[in-house]
């Protein structure tokens, strides 16, 4: 044996040292204390005490690495220790040896498997170390050990939610509350399991998953099964929160049951902790029902004899309902809140005084907000959201000098600060893809002096009467400043435009950083085009608010870019604003300038090049980030004069506009956009085959073209095909051609029409305008196929009343169908043998499509199935027969023949 037995005792001259080094411990001789002890290690490696006092003398020391390093190998000598298993892993991770501390954590746990409190510290170390899923595991056998300890409950709930395991946090304590209200029927007088925070906690859980009308009933029911009114199940009725105001009192249901079971119509129990009721406020603004979310605030709000005392008591609940009030849009209401707690000490903090000035700001009152956020720049003078938020103040009232100038500052304070910790003398970033700002942009190419642009710590928190008068004085440029501008924003145009053209291979390989980098530059590109008020002429007079071109991308940009971006816009105003008092621009000569003139240039790039960034910018964008951003910058883009005066770039923005709806898949929009195409260009042939080409992905698409709207638009441009051509009967054929008068009708339009109702079923209708289109063209494969599967399928419904007639009739088409398309060749071919095919399996006669399906599989040899849709179709509806039918072995010889891969 390796191991000393637990009962055999040290050698009498290991007793004589470790006596010898006690005594000099006790005396504090630790020098000799620790020779002796080394000495009797020496002599027996495997005496517990000697380790331990080793170690007590190297904390006696200071030095906890050797201590704890001594005791790790006395408790290797007395592995069931787990205090000192304990003591080692406390000590471990106060020297910040994690991994040894988690090695005797894991020792001390299994010398006591059920010891909670060593679990529990365990758990907090794996939490500090970032192992969340081994924490929340340790600390589930916490939870299972004191199920009744809320605070390792609440522990626990904290590691889930960290983890994102909200779903499993949620159960948690619904099994709290089912166990609860069983303990509470088994156990009525003794008090419940599960309380009001609990509840509380509880309904955070769901908020967090977004399911507010799910939080809101359950703090209702849970609240009246807490207030022993569970029997109360008439208030389920009412999408309002009645039952905890003085509206119940108008309730018919609520004062009968008061009078049944003798109950005041006051009764306490209709109380709601303010918690609850701050949730339940903000639970109803998240579903948009502000008049019972302001029910709630209100007594919040006056839960005290005046606001501020209620705010004193309630500062926490004040500061939850104006942040939701503010997030909802309520700037008057959100103040309410925010007002009374700034008056408060210890909570005029820099997020409320910040979330006063975007109310204000809001609400049109710039000078307040300008107070609020220079009073937060004050004293954090590296606050760049209130820099920012100031740009923005300063942009609305016409400040624009100022804005510039204090972007500048910021950009450059960042840059500076970005040195301390690098070599690299270049704008940080805070994310990959904002590699591409450069500051050159904002005509920042001299040194910065900290002095000269320092102008927030020196600026006065109230305006004096200069600054009053300086923000009503215009911005402006002298001719000379507007020269070197132009010439700056010239030459980075054409900067920007080269990497645009470098990045474009990296596009076509769907490289995420090229993406990106492509995005980048062309969203200054053309916010830099859209500020342009030169091409706006309707906007002429009126003060760029600031509105984004791509608000959920620009939600998503850094704080540099987002400086960059600003100082841009800033620059470009100033330009603008240049410009209108100019006596003639780039586009405001003497003479007219024709928008179809292919030479027309602007900032070095022609007017044609600028469009095509815009149109490629709308797609990437609806291709890689966000469609909605791309609608927007198409709808900015739009307005344009020389786009929208030119014929053929006004039509190509539509079709662009309906490609970025392909991409997305936004069936609802991309309706909207064709039906602008075809009342653009009406009774044109193209149009119609548009329209169901657009729709013809999946499920949703289905629905969209079967729509009762679009059988109402189709059928009105039927009827007024018809009506025109009645009136041009009498017109000769030169007027005809003169007034753009369609000369017959348009058999696409009449299939179209066909096929929206034969998609909603109505088989026999359809099949009225299917007609109508063979009467023009007898020998169309597609109306020959729509007419035969539209007969097919009335022939199956059960109202029909010729069912074997019109199954005649539709194989009657079809064949028709068949020997039409199989003169287009062995893929056309194909595709018309297996509808053939495909309409016996439709009509229940299985083995002349057996035979069918086998012939073309068999007789297309020659043809790879795996290219092929419909070979794999037709050997899967085989397979299928002879699953049915009861043969496996053929069925599996289909799979393997034509299936396989």
């Amino acid at each position: 044996k390796t191991r000393r037995s637990a009962t055999k005792q040290p050698s009498q001259q290991v007793r004589s040292l470790l006596g010898s080094a006690n005594s000099a411990f006790i005396e504090h001789d630790l020098d000799t204390a620790e020779a002796l002890l080394a000495e009797a290690i020496g002599l027996d490696g495997r005496v517990y005490t000697a380790w331990k006092t080793l170690g007590e003398i190297h904390l006696e020391r200071g030095s906890k690495q050797k201590c704890v390093m001594a005791w790790i190998l006395a408790a290797h000598l007395r592995p069931k220790d787990a205090e000192l298993w304990a003591r080692c892993a406390k000590m471990s991770a106060e020297v910040g040896y994690h991994s040894q501390a988690l090695y005797c954590f894991n020792h001390a746990i299994l010398a006591e498997p059920q010891n909670p409190t060593l679990l529990y510290e365990r758990a907090m170390l794996y939490k500090e170390l970032g192992d969340l899923n081994k924490a929340i595991t340790s600390m589930q056998k916490v939870h299972q050990l004191l199920p009744d300890n809320r605070e390792a409950l609440l522990e626990l709930t904290s590691l889930l939610v960290s983890a994102s395991r909200h779903a499993e946090a949620t159960k948690m304590y619904a099994d709290l509350y089912a166990a609860a209200r069983d303990d509470a029927l088994l156990n009525p007088s003794e008090p419940k399991q599960f309380t009001s925070s609990d509840l509380n906690v509880f309904s955070e859980l769901l908020a967090a998953q977004r399911q507010f009308r799910l939080a809101i009933t359950n703090i209702k029911q849970i609240s009246r099964w807490l207030q022993d009114r569970e029997d109360q199940t008439f208030w389920d009725q009412f999408d309002n929160d009645a039952e905890y105001d003085d509206r119940r009192l108008n309730v018919p249901e609520f004062i009968q049951y008061c009078k049944d079971n003798g109950i005041p119509l006051n009764a306490s129990a209709y109380s709601l902790p303010l918690d609850l009721r701050t949730k339940l406020a903000l639970y109803r603004l998240k579903l948009g029902n502000l008049e019972e979310a302001k029910v709630h605030a209100d007594i919040v709000l006056y839960s005290a004899p005046n606001q501020y005392s209620s705010a004193e008591s309630y500062a926490d609940l004040f500061l939850k309902l104006g942040d939701g009030m503010l997030e909802s849009r309520q700037y008057e209401l959100a103040l309410n809140f925010y007002v009374p707690l700034s008056d408060l000490d210890g909570q005029s903090t820099a997020h409320l005084v910040m979330s006063m000035g975007d109310c204000l700001s809001a609400l049109g009152d710039y000078e307040q907000a300008e107070e609020a956020y220079r009073t937060v720049i004050l004293h954090d003078d590296k606050n760049v959201d209130a820099k920012i938020a100031l740009v923005r103040v300063w942009e609305k009232v016409g400040r624009i000098n100022d804005a510039l100038l204090l972007v500048k500052y910021a950009i450059w304070q960042r840059d500076r600060d970005s040195q301390a910790t690098s070599d690299n003398h270049r704008l940080t970033t805070e994310t990959a893809d904002n590699s591409m700002i450069d500051p050159a942009l904002l005509g920042i190419t001299e040194e910065l002096d900290d002095d000269k642009y320092c102008i927030i710590p020196n600026a006065p928190l109230i305006p004096n009467k200069g600054t009053e008068a300086r923000k009503n004085q215009k911005a402006s440029l002298t001719l000379a400043e507007r020269e070197a501008a132009e010439r700056d924003a010239t030459e980075q145009v054409l900067s920007s435009y080269n990497s645009l053209v470098q990045d474009l291979e990296g596009i076509s390989e769907n490289s995420p950083i090229a993406v990106a980098e492509w995005l980048m530059v062309a969203s200054t590109m053309v916010e830099m085009f859209v500020r342009t008020k030169s091409f706006f002429p309707s906007d002429r007079n009126k003060v760029f608010s600031g509105v984004a071109l791509a608000q959920n991308r620009a939600s998503k940009l850094g704080v540099d870019e987002t400086l960059i971006g600003l100082g841009l816009h800033m620059r470009e105003t100033l330009l603008a604003d240049a410009d209108t008092s100019q006596p003639q621009s780039d586009f405001q000569d003497a003479e007219p300038v024709s928008v179809t003139d292919e030479s027309l240039e602007w900032r070095g790039l022609k007017i044609s090049e600028w469009f095509r960034i815009c149109m490629e910018y709308s797609l990437n964008l609806a291709k890689y980030e966000d469609v909605e951003d791309a609608y927007t910058v198409l709808n900015q883009v739009k307005g344009a004069n020389v786009f929208f005066q030119h014929p053929k770039r006004n039509r190509t923005m539509l079709f662009v506009h309906l490609a970025c709806t392909i991409y997305a898949e936004d069936y609802s929009e991309m309706q909207d956009v064709i039906r602008q195409i075809l009342n653009k260009y009406p009774f044109e042939t193209d149009g119609y085959r548009l329209f169901p080409l657009c729709l013809s992905r999946k499920e949703a698409a289905l629905k969209f073209l079967c729509h009762a709207n679009h059988q109402k638009f189709f059928l009105r441009q039927i009827k007024s095909l018809d009506a025109l051509l009645d009136d041009s009967e009498e017109m000769d054929l030169e007027g005809r051609s003169k007034l753009n008068v369609p000369t017959t009708e348009d058999p696409v339009l009449l299939v179209l029409y066909g096929q929206i109702l034969f998609c909603s079923r109505s088989y026999v209708p359809s099949l009225n305008y299917f007609m109508r289109a063979y009467a023009l063209m007898e020998k169309h494969p597609m109306i020959l196929f729509s007419i035969g599967i539209a007969f097919l399928h009335r022939a199956r419904q059960r109202q029909t009343a010729n069912r074997h007639q019109q199954f005649l009739q539709a194989l009657s088409f079809l064949i028709e169908y068949r020997d039409v398309r199989s003169a287009e060749g062995l893929e056309a071919t194909i595709e018309a043998q297996y509808n053939i095919a495909r309409a016996f399996h439709f009509m229940g006669l299985t083995t002349a499509a057996a035979k069918m399906y086998l012939a073309l599989l068999e007789n297309s040899e020659a043809t790879d199935p795996s290219s092929c849709t419909v070979l794999r179709s037709c050997a899967y509806n085989l397979q299928l027969i002879y699953t049915i039918s009861g043969n496996p072995r053929m069925a599996r010889t289909i799979v393997d023949r034509y299936l396989a891969i």
